[in-house]
C-alpha cells in the first residue's frame, strides 16, 4: 500500500462494449493474479486513496483493493474504480519465477466479487523489497485485495490466487456473488453508527462515472493552449514523459510566473475538481531539497477575474508512479476539489458540482476558463506536470 510520504505494504462476453460517461468497458476476462492484506492495524483504512475509515455499510463495504502500480494503462486514476474478481483454477508464477499451483484453490470459478481500488501496491518498497518486488512489479495483472474480500473467492492459507478480472461499474451487481466464507474473519474495528462522509465515488455521480475534460494529455486537449507568463516552457517534443508514456509539461517558472492553460467558456461548470501528476525528483525537481515544488493552484476567467490560489502544500496526494520500475523518481497524483478556490477546503471530496455553483472571484464556473500553476514565491520553481484533468 502507499501512503502520503511513505511506502507502506501488507503482503507477507464478447466485443460488446458498454460505455458508461466517457469511460469504455469492454466486459472481457483478462488473467491475474491476487495477494490480500487488511490483518492488523486497519492497513484498509490508510490507503493511498486517502478515503480513510470505509464503513461495511457503504457501497462495496470493505471489499477494496490496492492496485500495483506497475499495472498499466489501469493504475493511473484508478482510485475508486471497481473491478469484478473471481477465482482461476490454475498454475501462475510470482515475479522471480517460481511456479505457484493453485489448481485446487477456488472455492467456486464461477463466483465472483467486486472490489474497489483504494490504495496503491507499490514495487518499489525498500523496507519489503523482496515481497513487493515479487507481487507489485508488472510480470502480470496484481492487486492486493482486503482479506475480507479475497476469503469469498479462496481460502487465505493459499497466500495468494490466481483471478480472472475485468473493469466494471462499481453499481454492476455480478451474475454469481461469491457469498461470505464460513471462515470469514471477524470485523474487527467496525464502527457502529458510522456516518459516511462526502465521497467522489463513481457511482454517486448521475452518469455512473466520475466524466473528464481533458486538459493536457501529451498534447494540448479540448480547445486548451498556453496562457502561460514569465516561465520558460520546454518543448514538448523535448523527450519528457509522463505517465503512461505520453509526453510532460515542464516549465523553470519564475517568481510571479505561471504555467497557465487557457479554454472555452464552460470549461469548469458543472466539474469537482482538477487532477494532475506532477513529477517528483529523489533530490527535488528543481534541485533543492523540497520534493514538492511549492507552487498555488489558481483559476481565472477572460476578464483577468480570478480566485483564491490554493497551495500544492494544503492538499496531500493521491497516487504515486515511479518513472521506472525500482527506481525512485515519481510522478505523484494530486486531486484539487474546487470549493477550495472559493475559500472553502480543497481537499474534502465533493460530488455535487453546485457546491461550486457561485464560482469565484467574482466570476461564476461558466466564465472561469484558465487553470494556473503559480510561482508566488521568490525563487524560480522548475515543475513537470502530466495527465492535467478537470473531472
Amino acid at each position: 500500500m502507499l501512503f502520503y510520504g511513505f511506502l507502506y505494504t501488507c503482503l507477507a462476453l464478447s466485443a460488446f462494449l458498454l460505455v458508461v460517461g466517457d469511460y469504455t468497458y469492454d466486459w472481457q476476462w483478462k488473467s491475474g493474479r491476487a495477494t490480500f492484506y487488511g490483518l492488523g492495524n486497519w492497513s484498509i483504512m490508510k490507503g493511498s486513496c486517502n478515503y480513510g475509515y470505509i464503513g461495511t455499510e457503504e457501497p462495496l463495504g470493505w471489499d477494496v483493493a490496492a492496485l500495483a502500480d506497475a499495472d498499466l494503462p489501469d493504475y493511473p486514476e484508478s482510485c475508486s474504480f471497481c473491478y469484478e474478481v473471481r477465482c482461476n483454477p490454475a498454475v501462475i508464477s510470482d515475479n522471480y519465477g517460481n511456479p505457484l499451483d493453485r489448481t485446487s484453490a477456488c472455492f467456486d470459478s464461477s463466483t465472483s466479487v467486486i472490489v474497489r481500488i483504494t490504495d496503491t501496491c507499490p514495487c518499489t518498497f525498500a523496507p519489503n523489497f523482496y515481497s513487493n518486488k515479487r507481487w507489485c512489479c508488472g510480470d502480470m495483472f496484481h492487486m492486493d485485495m482486503s482479506q475480507w474480500a479475497f476469503e469469498k473467492l479462496a481460502s487465505k492459507k493459499w497466500g495468494v490466487m490466481a483471478t480472472q478480472y475485468r473493469a466494471v461499474p462499481c453499481t454492476y451487481q455480478p451474475s454469481h456473488p461469491a457469498p461470505q466464507s464460513p471462515e470469514t474473519t471477524p470485523f474487527y474495528g467496525y464502527v457502529q453508527n458510522f456516518v459516511p462522509p462526502t465521497r467522489d465515488w463513481p457511482e454517486y455521480e448521475s452518469n455512473g462515472i466520475a466524466s473528464h475534460l481533458a486538459i493536457f494529455d501529451g498534447t494540448y486537449e479540448s480547445g486548451f493552449y498556453d496562457a502561460s507568463w514569465n516561465a520558460e516552457i520546454y518543448p514538448i517534443s523535448s523527450g519528457a514523459l509522463g505517465i503512461l508514456g505520453r509526453p510532460a509539461i515542464c516549465a523553470a517558472i519564475n517568481s510571479g510566473g505561471a504555467l497557465a492553460f487557457r479554454g472555452p467558456s464552460g470549461s469548469v461548470s458543472g466539474r469537482l475538481s482538477v487532477h494532475f501528476w506532477m513529477y517528483v525528483g529523489y533530490a527535488g525537481t528543481d534541485g533543492s531539497g523540497s520534493q514538492v515544488a511549492d507552487i498555488n493552484l489558481n483559476l481565472r476567467s477572460d476578464q483577468g477575474e480570478g480566485c483564491e490560489p490554493v497551495s500544492i502544500y494544503n492538499v496531500n496526494p493521491s497516487q504515486f508512479l515511479p518513472t521506472c520500475t525500482y527506481c525512485t523518481d515519481y510522478w505523484w497524483r494530486w486531486v484539487f476539489y474546487l470549493p477550495g478556490f472559493a475559500g472553502g477546503s480543497s481537499s474534502y471530496p465533493i460530488n455535487d458540482a453546485s457546491q461550486f455553483s457561485a464560482g469565484c472571484g467574482g466570476s461564476g464556473p461558466y466564465d472561469l476558463n484558465q487553470i494556473e500553476f503559480r510561482n508566488d514565491g521568490s525563487q524560480t520553481k522548475f515543475v513537470c506536470l502530466s495527465n492535467i484533468h478537470l473531472y
